[in-house]
């Protein structure tokens, strides 16, 4: 029969182990959600994981979301996703290494979800 210590260590392995699963799971739903915007921004910089774009004004031309820290460093080697020209929300799912930046297209206003790597 089991004392009170072993019910114990099993209850708690139990609460750090569904501590881990929701911590992974609000990673990759994201935590952070960038202002709206209609330029090229810095969003973040570091290592993290782009969830998703949400396109607010549709545009004529795509824009893009690259894993750069620098508007000047943008290219199309680093681009993750395009952006739509179209209204909605876009998931991605995209690691970054260097940081995000975005470039919307001609019209467009955009907002990215993203979590950071602590």
């Amino acid at each position: 029969m089991a004392n009170l210590d072993d019910i114990l260590t099993a209850t708690k392995n139990a609460v750090v182990a569904l501590n881990t699963i929701n911590s992974s799971i609000n990673y990759f739903s994201g935590k952070l959600t960038s202002s709206t915007s209609s330029s090229s921004s810095v969003i973040v910089t570091g290592t993290g994981v782009l969830v998703s774009i949400s396109v607010v004004t549709a545009g004529t031309t795509a824009g893009s979301v690259n894993d750069a820290n620098t508007t000047s460093s943008v290219s199309t080697a680093n681009t993750l996703v395009s952006i739509p020209t179209t209204i909605g929300v876009f998931a991605c799912g995209q690691h970054f290494s260097k940081g995000l930046v975005i470039v919307p297209g001609t019209g467009q206003y955009i907002n990215v979800t993203y979590s950071l790597d602590v």
